[in-house]
């Protein structure tokens, strides 16, 4: 199987779906339920990654100018619906689910509406919008229009041909496609196909688009030989020679005994990429041409059936054919068959071998009845696995079968009075002749020999044969025989059943075709009735059959009871939970006869498994199936931290694990709680859920920018009491907020405020700035109030008045004081002078001082001068 296909993916994303609008095909069906009623059916296709259709219903119209009807119709989604048909292999996501494949969604609305009998019954619907990306059409996305017609003044009690195919196929340009809608009519009416011209529009007959140039009516597709529809089998054949988006507009005509009762508009869009090479599945292994598919072998093959080409065959009533069809992929895909032939020819049989394998084979079988005259189509689809758009194709078979006469199904009576006659009935000829083949001798007991449907009265078991004048091709006559006074014995075997369910008992129908009348069981069924009874006690069984007043008794027989297999699901580590994206081997022990896994479709013991509900149903030699689930758990912890930010330096960042409710935490901190603290720098978190799976995430609290406060005072050393002082901002960093103390009470706000200190004395003046991440810083600066003023002179005479050499202010700063007379010896000296010496012994005279003073903000500042002791 290819893994990956990524020419598929490109071109379809980008070509096929890049529109906003989204149907993509559709179809009207209807089927008779009684009287005037019907049953109505609208199917709507969508590409997913298109607008949705809205609501959960829609409506149609139907209407007759004939008789005066315009109604509408509310027809509800059905449940179920919609359903992902997209054309991708199992393991694929569509655009349906989330994923990116091109997806398709396929919405069944249905309702019933009363039709009475008009000839010219309209069904429509219309909404908004095709594809937008459509090449065939000029102005693609407008409304999308699609009708149904019934005439059931003269197809009364009609029903509507249904579809086996999806009108929404994926293809690859430059391979040959074959295509078939696998419609199947159950009134037996002959179908016609023809290519119409898209519609538009909201009311009939609608509007017709127009085709782009190098498109038509008959061309709806740039191909390398052409359109090739076979208008009696619907088959198309064709080879894309481009990558294009087409509407493909097909008209299905629907005539019962050569008059047209009705018709149908069917719209599909197919995709073909210019880029894929995925081929489709072939038959017969031979790669098909148009018009000789190929590929049956056949089997089984009754004396009058002929093969006319590699598709159709013909053949007599009462023949038997069989014939197999192999398929597989060039590719080396494997294929899986589906067909329509339970709806197609419900008599025959259809089996399939290897479905899904590389080699997948059909065999079918019919026996065909008088009844069964006419063409007869089937079709057969075969689609491969390759990913992520898988490719299929259609395959068409025709069996014609030729008109003969039949003279009925035999019969059964048990009396030989004239009151218990029975009618012959013969169809499928003309001018017929009866006669007695066999039994009864008495020409009397048959009504009438040149007749179409004679009573006869036989006296005993009696064989008829009728004969046709008409032209055949098969056999001329036909015979039915009238059992008399016989009840066949119902053949019953011994059986058996699994426990927990039932089997299946069958008396028969009869002998001949002949219905019992009444079948009655006994023994363990305990006065059942009815050809088939379900028996799930083991027993002994038998029935009973009448007809016609006469009655047997079938042989005993004896139903067992079988036990059921037991099917144990392990694992290697004994654990059903596994840790993110790992999985698990399942094991079921061996000796069972067959394995099926659900939902991967395993059919071995041992499976690797992923998440969810497995169930393993196992078939023992009884043909019994034991069931045992098991649950695969997986968990794959994904945490993240919320609150990771830049911060402030110095800051303090609160964190908090997403989600918190896991078994254990560790940050890399060393905090166990699913939350913390944390300041700059990087943090990691390790998480633990309650299976012991963890998962790691790291991460980084990254600095903001930070402000440096800073700023100048003008004077710079001291100020005076009463007088302005100046604050000039020399901040850094951009800060955007300024908050001032002046350590006197008083704050502001001002960049470069300006204020007065009313009493001298040191004030610590703090400026804290604000930038605009939030972030802050703060500077003091310690400022004197009232300068250092030295004295000229001062005089210790001991009259309490200037005794002392005194420094205005000098008590508020720590200080060094020197004393030096005219000759520079040092007369004086102290750390921290208080304003205390009076000149010790001094004569009169000047001397010379230096003060050294320690400010407020740590600086120093030096005074020089003189000084005149006088006492």
């Amino acid at each position: 199987m290819k893994k990956v296909i990524l020419l598929f993916i490109s071109i379809f994303t980008l070509v096929s779906f890049s529109q906003a609008s989204h149907l993509m095909g559709g179809e009207i069906t209807y089927t008779h339920i009684s009287g005037n009623n019907y049953e109505v059916t609208l199917i709507i296709y969508n590409d997913c990654s298109g607008s949705t259709t809205s609501g959960t219903s829609q409506s149609i119209t139907f209407q007759s100018t004939s008789c005066g009807f315009n109604n509408i119709a509310n027809l509800p989604l059905i449940t179920g619906s919609p359903t992902n048909v997209s054309q991708l292999c199992p393991t694929a996501t569509s655009t349906c689910n989330g994923g990116f494949n091109p997806g398709v969604e396929q919405f069944i609305y249905r309702g019933i509406i009363q039709l009475p009998p008009c000839s010219d019954w309209i069904i429509h619907w219309n909404s908004n919008a095709r594809n937008g990306a459509i090449t065939n059409l000029i102005n693609p996305q407008v409304n999308f229009y699609i009708q149904n017609t019934l005439n059931n003044v003269i197809g009364v009690n009609n029903n509507s041909p249904q579809f086996f195919t999806l009108p929404t196929p994926f293809l690859c340009a430059n391979q040959l496609n074959i295509f078939n809608h696998g419609a199947s009519d159950t009134d037996g009416d002959s179908l016609y196909y023809s290519f119409s011209t898209p519609l538009t529009g909201t009311t009939p007959p609608g509007l017709p688009m127009t085709f782009s140039a190098g498109y038509s009516i008959l061309q709806p597709m740039i191909t390398s030989s052409g359109m090739n529809l076979n208008q009696q089998t619907g088959e198309m054949c064709f080879t894309p020679s481009q990558a294009q988006i087409a509407v493909v507009s097909v008209l299905i005509q629907e005539y019962r005994n050569n008059i047209l009762i009705g018709s149908m508009i069917r719209e599909m869009q197919v995709i073909v990429s210019g880029t894929c090479n995925n081929q489709p599945p072939i038959a017969g292994g031979i790669a098909p041409t148009c018009g000789a598919i190929g590929g049956m072998n056949i089997t089984t093959q009754g004396p009058n059936v002929t093969q006319v080409d590699a598709n159709s065959l013909i053949m007599c009533p009462g023949d038997s054919i069989c014939f197999d069809i192999a398929f597989n992929d060039l590719d080396g895909d494997n294929v899986t068959i589906t067909s329509n032939v339970a709806s197609a020819i419900p008599t025959a049989s259809f089996s399939i071998t290897g479905n899904g394998t590389l080699n997948a084979i059909a065999t079918f079988c019919w026996v065909p009845t008088p009844l069964d005259s006419g063409l007869n189509i089937i079709a057969i689809q075969v689609q491969d696995d390759a990913c992520p758009i898988s490719a299929n194709s259609t395959f068409t078979y025709d069996i014609t079968v030729f008109d003969q006469p039949f003279a009925g199904n035999d019969e059964f009576i048990c009396s030989t009075s004239a009151i218990d006659s029975v009618q012959l009935i013969a169809v499928g000829g003309t001018n017929y002749t009866w006669s007695i083949l066999s039994g009864d001798t008495n020409s009397t007991h048959l009504s009438c020999l040149n007749c179409d449907n004679p009573f006869v009265f036989p006296d005993s078991t009696t064989t008829y044969i009728v004969t046709s004048t008409g032209n055949f091709l098969c056999k001329t006559q036909d015979t039915v025989t009238i059992f008399v006074g016989i009840v066949p014995r119902p053949d019953l075997t011994d059986t058996s059943y699994c426990a927990g369910s039932s089997v299946s008992l069958n008396a028969g129908v009869g002998f001949g075709g002949v219905p019992y009348d009444s079948l009655v069981w006994g023994g363990v069924a305990n006065n059942l009735t009815g050809q088939i009874i379900n028996a799930s006690v083991a027993g002994n069984y038998y029935v009973t059959a009448w007809h016609g007043g006469c009655s047997i008794e079938s042989d005993t027989i004896l139903v067992t009871e079988n036990q059921l297999p037991i099917p144990i699901i392990s694992t290697l580590s004994g654990n059903f939970h596994y840790c993110r994206v790992d999985s698990l081997v399942l094991n079921v022990q061996t000796g069972f006869n067959s394995y099926l896994w659900t939902p991967s479709g395993d059919t071995t013991n041992s499976i690797l498994a992923g998440t969810g509900n497995y169930i393993i149903s196992v078939t023992d030699n009884n043909n019994c199936v034991g069931t045992t689930s098991q649950l695969i758990t997986n968990s794959n912890p994904q945490v993240s931290i919320l609150g990771i930010d830049s911060i402030c330096p110095d800051s303090i960042l609160f964190l908090t694990s997403n989600p918190n409710n896991f078994s254990s935490y560790l940050w890399s901190n060393g905090d166990i709680l699913p939350t913390t603290n944390t300041s700059v720098g990087a943090i990691g978190l390790i998480v633990t859920d309650n299976f012991g799976c963890t998962d790691t995430i790291n991460d980084m609290i990254y600095s903001r920018p930070t402000p440096i406060a800073s700023f100048t005072i003008s004077p710079d050393f001291f100020g005076s009491p009463n007088i302005p002082i100046i604050f000039t901002d020399n901040s850094t960093g951009n800060p955007i907020f300024w908050d001032w103390n002046f350590g006197n009470g008083i704050i502001s706000n001002l960049q470069n405020p300006t204020t007065i200190y009313q009493e001298a004395g040191p004030y610590t003046i703090t400026l804290t700035v604000t930038n605009i991440y939030g972030c802050v810083s703060s500077t003091p600066i310690e400022y004197l109030v009232g300068n250092i003023i030295a004295p000229n002179v001062f005089t210790p005479n001991g009259d309490n008045f200037n005794d002392f050499l005194v420094f205005t202010n000098i008590d508020l700063l720590e200080n060094h004081l020197e004393i030096f007379n005219r000759w520079g010896n040092q007369v004086f000296e102290k750390n921290n002078y208080t304003n205390d010496w009076d000149g010790d012994d001094l004569k009169n005279g000047t001397y010379f001082y230096i003060l050294n003073v320690t400010l407020p903000g740590g600086d120093e500042q030096q005074f020089k001068g003189s000084i005149t002791l006088l006492r």
